[in-house]
């Protein structure tokens, strides 16, 4: 029998939240929010959203899906409007054929982009 040891934890650690977020030209931001929350949560972030993101939000069939979208999409604008200093109700998307949302070019910051995926409530 052989004895395997333990595997080493990854780093966890977050950094906490700075007033102002600003990110270099080499460098990359990993964020994450926990999709689940509060009703009051949901309801602010949902103030945030563009008319057509509430419009795709009611298609859910499903309370919890919905609430999840509301989230996430709540969250980016938060996000994204941190880094480009203006208010998340203020942050404008377009989207590629296939759905994938880009900043558009009246948001753009300065070539800032991302990318969102969703796992496991996160």
């Amino acid at each position: 029998m052989r004895t395997v040891a333990p595997a080493t934890p990854c780093h966890t650690s977050w950094n906490p939240l700075s007033e102002t977020l600003t990110i270099g030209i080499d460098e990359v931001h990993v964020w994450r929010a926990r999709l689940d929350g509060e009703p009051s949560r949901v309801q602010n972030l949902l103030s945030t959203l563009s008319g057509d993101e509430k419009v795709r939000a009611e298609r859910f069939h499903f309370q919890r899906d919905r609430e999840h979208f509301i989230v996430a999409r709540g969250a980016l604008r938060a996000i994204l409007g941190r880094y480009l200093q203006r208010d998340p109700t203020r942050v404008r998307f377009c989207y590629s054929p296939h759905g994938k949302p880009a900043l558009a070019m009246e948001s753009c910051g300065d070539g800032l982009r991302f990318n969102i995926s969703h796992s496991h409530g996160l």
